[in-house]
């Protein structure tokens, strides 16, 4: 059975080639939880057309493939896949102790030491050293070999250029939807992270910013954590990562985009109001300084796409000032530099003056004060 809501729901996730025997035990890949392989107990030779003891789904269930390769016909107790390489499944049999390093393909005994025992658990801790629960020969450990590094990523670098910057955008678009290996211990970090096997093409693996192993919306935030990170360069300016994000959906436009494209801007937009906590409405904040001479700056928040919008400054009397109009903005906020000086470049007097942002559905105003 398979649930993706706590448990709210379940699907009977049993089909062809899985057997008619117990289920022993499920590993779930660690870095992708699309992953799993299931065990069985019993002897294949008591369900003749479906034989087996271990099973691997990629699709959390929706099919199976029996990758028992030459492991002997007995009961297979326990299951774990290496988080450094997703390949390497390890069980505990009636037995002693097999391991593939080829998805299933193949197993060797590999007891380490141990009798032909029953292997009752396997546990694989962090730091790489694996222990077996046995049935009347206590516990038993040993160490696994770290895999060798074969590639190496930078978060959110997805062109793989050393620099991050609103060109890593469009390996996101290009390989969206693609999955491959995940890296061991991901993270967003600015330091590198290692893979243990290839991604096809191999430069997806740059795009997968996260480091879970598939390349989606979700990659985005690399490149928000990471923004004018250099490989060659050791110190970078802080970002106003509000700022990045602004300018990232300014770089993405207001299209035509394709569906990935569509799916990363709803990504950088929930990123800017859940996790930046730039809310989803309208706001013309207080212009900064204030009172000014000899400029000052406004700052404004769009909440959503709209064809065409105007920032207007207009006297007491209500003379229009200043108007500078924009067509096709995208959600972000954004910043205009008021001088103190009308259209035609004339300097204005000290006083009190208004500004006002317009759209077809809104207006909003404020006042400033010029002293000279």
């Amino acid at each position: 059975m398979v649930t993706t809501n706590n448990g709210t729901s379940w699907t009977n996730a049993t089909s062809a080639p899985l057997p008619n025997r117990f289920v022993t035990a499920i590993a779930i890949d660690p870095t992708n939880a699309d992953r799993a392989i299931v065990c069985y107990s019993g002897y294949g030779v008591n369900t003749g057309s479906t034989p087996g003891h271990v099973f691997l789904t990629v699709n959390r269930g929706g099919s199976w493939t029996d990758v028992s390769g030459n492991l002997p016909d007995i009961p297979v107790n326990a299951a774990v896949i290496d988080p450094m390489d997703a390949t390497h499944f390890i069980v505990g049999t009636d037995l002693g102790v097999f391991e593939s390093v080829n998805n299933g393909l193949s197993w060797s005994q590999q007891n380490m030491g141990l009798a032909n025992v029953v292997i009752a658990d396997l546990d694989l801790r962090s730091d790489r050293i694996l222990f077996a629960a046995t049935h009347g020969r206590g516990m038993a450990k040993t160490p696994l070999p770290v895999p060798m590094a074969v590639d190496t990523v930078y978060p959110g670098d997805a062109n793989g250029d050393g620099i991050v910057d609103v060109r890593d955008l469009l390996p996101l678009g290009r390989y969206y939807g693609l999955t491959g290996p995940a890296r061991f211990s991901p993270s967003l970090n600015w330091t590198p992270q290692y893979l243990t096997s290839l991604w096809s093409p191999p430069d997806a693996a740059d795009a997968d910013g996260n480091g879970n192993g598939r390349v989606d919306s979700a990659d985005v935030r690399g490149i928000v954590t990471n923004w004018y990170q250099s490989r060659t360069i050791t110190s970078v300016p802080g970002r106003d990562p509000i700022e990045v994000v602004d300018e990232l959906l300014r770089a993405i436009g207001p299209g035509p985009l394709s569906e990935p494209m569509h799916a990363i801007r709803r990504e950088l937009l929930r990123f800017r109001s859940e996790i930046l906590g730039v809310g989803p409405d309208w706001r013309l904040e207080q212009n900064y300084p204030n009172p000014f001479n000899p400029s000052t700056t406004i700052r404004y928040n769009v909440p959503n796409e709209v064809t065409e919008l105007s920032i207007s400054i207009i006297d007491v009397a209500g003379r229009a000032l200043r108007a500078v109009r924009a067509h096709d903005v995208l959600p972000g906020v954004y910043t205009f530099v008021w001088d103190g000086r009308t259209d035609d470049g004339t300097p204005v007097a000290s006083g009190v003056y208004l500004f006002t942002l317009r759209t077809e559905n809104v207006q909003l105003t404020r006042k400033m004060i010029l002293i000279k």
